[in-house]
């Protein structure tokens, strides 16, 4: 995926479990749902090409640890950032993002 290629991790390893829920996530979600899921993350329906200047800094996963396991990832759309909750099972991942990136549609609180 091309996302892979343009990201970084702060303060969470590319190997921590809430990392891996998401990305096998990502791999089973429909196309509706990956560009939502990147509208979520950047405010954009679709990535920019492979080596554009718009991928910046990359796509940004981090750790919000001050959210609870059970909680939705948080989105900061303009850094193109995802902040993943500390899931505990893959399940649990993948409902709590499928839900953020089908029913957060405003960039206002949600």
């Amino acid at each position: 995926q091309l996302m892979r290629k343009h990201v970084c991790y702060d303060s969470i390893s590319e190997d921590a479990d809430p990392v891996q829920f998401m990305w096998n996530a990502l791999e089973s979600f429909s196309q509706e749902d990956r560009t939502a899921f990147v509208r979520f993350c950047w405010g954009r329906s679709r990535l920019p090409p492979e080596g554009s200047a718009m991928w910046g800094a990359g796509f940004k996963v981090t750790a919000a640890t001050d959210l609870p396991a059970t909680a939705l990832p948080r989105a900061h759309t303009c850094f193109f950032q995802i902040d993943l909750p500390p899931y505990t099972a893959a399940a649990q991942a993948k409902e709590r993002i499928l839900f953020a990136v089908r029913n957060c549609l405003s960039m206002q609180n949600a």
